[in-house]
């Protein structure tokens, strides 16, 4: 069993943790807002005969089911009327991860670092 220091102790990691993951999240989406070309390379492919990046359809689509899957975890994980709880600590325990999930994100990293590997082989 945890001692009344540790237990305070451990309140306040997780405190400052979630402060700075807000904080990351809330500076990144000033970037975003502020200055958007920083992250236009998250999609950009290479550069066409005009001298202009064209959009990599393999970023594109890793970009897009990165965000499909953060949002349905997230609504999934928001909507349940009431999480387990540990036993131990009473805190809320996160749900598991869909199966399906990790096959959709895993196939399309593979597509992702298929489009990498092709254009890595074109360029030589």
């Amino acid at each position: 069993m945890m001692h009344m220091g540790h237990e305070r102790l451990a309140g306040l990691i997780e405190y400052g943790l979630m402060i700075w993951l807000i904080a990351l999240v809330a500076l990144i989406l000033f970037r975003l807002v502020t200055r958007p070309s920083q992250f236009a390379g998250l999609i950009a492919g290479d550069m066409n005969a005009s001298g202009k990046h064209g959009i990599a359809p393999d970023r594109l689509q890793l970009l897009a089911v990165f965000l499909f899957a953060l949002a349905g975890f997230a609504m999934s994980t928001l909507g349940a009327k009431a999480l387990p709880l540990d036993p131990a600590t009473h805190r809320p325990i996160m749900p598991e991860v869909p199966q399906s999930l990790l096959v959709m994100l895993g196939a399309s990293h593979t597509i992702y670092l298929s489009g990498k590997l092709g254009r890595k082989m074109t360029r030589k």
